[in-house]
This record gives structure tokens, C-alpha cells and sequence, in this order.
């Protein structure tokens, strides 16, 4: 994949990493327990 092509699909690919990270902030600074904070609890029972 080269040219614009490849340029497009990592772009894409960091904008959804970006929103993905924005809405793991978000929930850890609200009260709501996220399905993200699970795994760091079975590993902390473990």
C-alpha cells in the first residue's frame, strides 16, 4: 500500500486510536466504571 493510499488508512487508524483514548480519559475521570478498568481489577484479584 503506497501513495495516498496508505497515507488515508493510518490516518483513519490514529483518528480511532485518538477517540478511543479520549473516551478511556473520560471514563476513568467519571465515576462509571469502564469496561477498560476490568482487566487492571482481575489482575490486581490475581
Amino acid at each position: 500500500m503506497g501513495g495516498p493510499a496508505g497515507a488515508i488508512i493510518a490516518s483513519v487508524v490514529g483518528a480511532v486510536l485518538a477517540i478511543g483514548a479520549a473516551f478511556g480519559i473520560v471514563s476513568s475521570q467519571t465515576a462509571t466504571p469502564a469496561p477498560v478498568d476490568k482487566p487492571f481489577i482481575v489482575y490486581g484479584e490475581s
